[in-house]
């Protein structure tokens, strides 16, 4: 039996929770590993005292702490300064843990002989009942591979991951200029340093309702993740892309600049074409003749696009693309 026993931390930010804050603590405390501490940081709640009540009510089986409203990455923030373990697992107040989520992760860390990593794990969505929806399963990837692939596809929930806490003294914390990316911003800043390893185990329920930020704060969350995005394609190094597109790195590139197309984050896509076109000459004469025929293409699209628009405005185009998705 392996002798690793860290201590864990689960922080759980929370702001006008009282609706889900229970069932989160709840989810915490029925940890089969035991080696835990759960805080609760309450980021100026104004709901007249509902969810202060509610974490007090849990006495001393949770380290409670109150400030003044920030947004979630203040109140991680504060979480990460006042953590005890050596690892951090957010929880958020309207998701829950299954009972396994720290055990199955410290368990798969007991056989890693370098415990300095980041592990994420797949999902299962719920709505505002709590009732299943659905299942979020990521593809394995090598660590070398996972920041072309990270970017490309999303591949973390993060209240899935496990972090240890050296991460934050190395790489810095939740930036709190950004209201809806500020997770992946982190994510992105950590991979510069330490693996990121995927668990092929579901293990949290991660909950989809109209009150989340990234619903709420629709207008902030394009332009934010067009920034972010922005600044991922530019920071990936040559060599990833090379390794991760197994040498078409102009189609690497291209693939993005579709995804950024159709997610409407126009200034990433500008970016991942200026960097396609450089990288045409590196690849083979056949592929560059199928990479500019894509290129082409996503050229008459944003042609097509840029007159719709100006035609019948943004917000016309924005509801036809998403009826359009909808039925994917």
């Amino acid at each position: 039996m392996s002798d690793f026993n860290p201590l864990v931390s689960i922080v759980i930010p929370v702001y006008n929770g009282a609706n889900y804050l229970a069932e989160a603590i709840d989810s915490a405390l029925a940890q089969t590993y035991q080696n835990i501490e759960i805080l609760v940081v309450n980021d100026g709640s104004k709901d007249d005292g509902a969810t202060r009540n509610i974490a007090i009510s849990y006495g001393n089986r949770i380290r409670y702490f109150e400030k003044e409203n920030g947004g979630v990455a203040t109140a991680l923030n504060l979480g990460i300064e006042k953590m005890q373990g050596e690892y951090f697992s957010w929880l958020s107040h309207d998701d829950k843990y299954f009972p396994n989520k720290i055990q199955k992760q410290v368990d798969f860390l007991s056989q890693l002989s370098n415990k300095e990593v980041v592990l994420y794990s797949d999902l299962e969505y719920i709505d505002k009942d709590s009732k299943f929806l659905s299942q979020l399963c990521f593809p394995d990837y090598p660590p070398e591979n996972f920041r072309p692939a990270f970017i490309k596809g999303g591949l973390i929930n993060g209240c899935t991951l496990l972090v240890p806490k050296n991460c934050f003294e190395h790489c810095g914390v939740f930036d709190s200029s950004l209201r809806t990316t500020q997770d992946y911003d982190l994510w992105f800043r950590i991979s510069e340093k330490y693996d990121f390893i995927h668990t092929p185990d579901i293990l949290i329920q991660s909950r989809l309702h109209g009150n989340q930020d990234s619903v709420k704060l629709l207008n902030t969350s394009f332009l934010e993740r067009d920034i972010l995005h922005s600044h991922f394609i530019k920071s990936l190094s040559q060599e990833e892309v090379y390794r991760f597109s197994k040498g078409n790195t102009a189609g690497y590139y291209i693939k993005f600049a579709y995804m950024m197309e159709f997610s409407m984050l126009w200034r990433a896509e500008k970016c991942a074409i200026h960097k396609a076109f450089l990288n045409l000459k590196k690849i083979s004469t056949s592929l560059t003749i199928q990479n500019l025929l894509k290129i082409s293409i996503l050229l008459i699209i944003m042609i097509l696009r840029k007159i719709f628009i100006f035609l019948f405005g943004v917000e016309l185009f924005a509801k036809i693309r998403n009826k359009a998705l909808s039925f994917k």
